[in-house]
């Protein structure tokens, strides 16, 4: 990711110090409106600081030939570690094989993607969840909260499909569990849609239950 970048990514690390990544302004003004108005905003530094030891001898012979290193953007993503950006900026850049999307990167990938505005982040996190709602299990509280953990970072990142998804499943396995602490953050327009499926979950049922001659 270092070779021929032009922007240094710098993370706060609370006071231990800053970590930083070497990126490319394409990619980030590509693929993130947010970091697209940083990277036009920030500094530039020409002292080769933040060049990559692959870069070294090209930077040399630059130096000799009397031309200095190229200048770097600088741009703080703050509130964002090292190791976040590394997973999101997997699905930024063009690899082979594609990254895949996995539970224990989801919560990063809808958290920096909505934080970022990177929607083909986004993108990968709500397809993942659609393809894998099913395999929420509610068995106790722990549990529920678990899947509406899901929900609601869906919710906030905007991914509706994502969301009804998700609503789908808690709803089918037990809508007792949609209690008002775990609603009361939902957005009006995720909160109606859960409403409705109750709703209709709560009529099929009581349409099973009526004995043939009803009517």
């Amino acid at each position: 990711m270092s070779k021929d970048s032009d922007t240094v990514i710098v993370f706060d690390t609370s006071g231990k110090g800053s970590q930083t990544v070497q990126a490319h302004s394409l990619v980030l003004k590509l693929h993130s409106s947010v970091l697209a108005q940083a990277v036009e905003l920030a500094p530039s530094s020409s002292t080769g600081a933040y060049r990559s030891s692959s870069s070294s001898s090209s930077s040399s012979s630059s130096s000799s030939s009397g031309s200095g290193p190229a200048a770097m953007k600088e741009v703080q993503m703050p509130g964002t570690s090292k190791a976040d950006f590394l997973t999101v900026a997997h699905f930024l850049y063009p690899i082979t094989p594609l990254p895949k999307v996995s539970w224990d990167k989801l919560e990063v990938l809808l958290v920096q993607g909505h934080k970022w505005d990177m929607q083909v982040v986004l993108a990968h996190a709500a397809d993942f969840l659609q393809a894998n709602a099913s395999s929420l299990v509610i068995s106790n509280s722990s549990s529920a909260q678990y899947a509406f953990k899901w929900l609601q970072l869906a919710d906030v990142a905007g991914l509706s499909e994502a969301c009804k998804a998700v609503v789908d499943r808690i709803v089918d396995l037990d809508r007792s569990s949609c209690t008002a602490d775990l609603l009361q953050s939902l957005s009006r327009q995720t909160l109606m849609y859960m409403v409705e499926r109750v709703a209709a979950r709560h009529s099929s049922k009581l349409g099973a239950k009526r004995p043939n001659n009803y009517w």
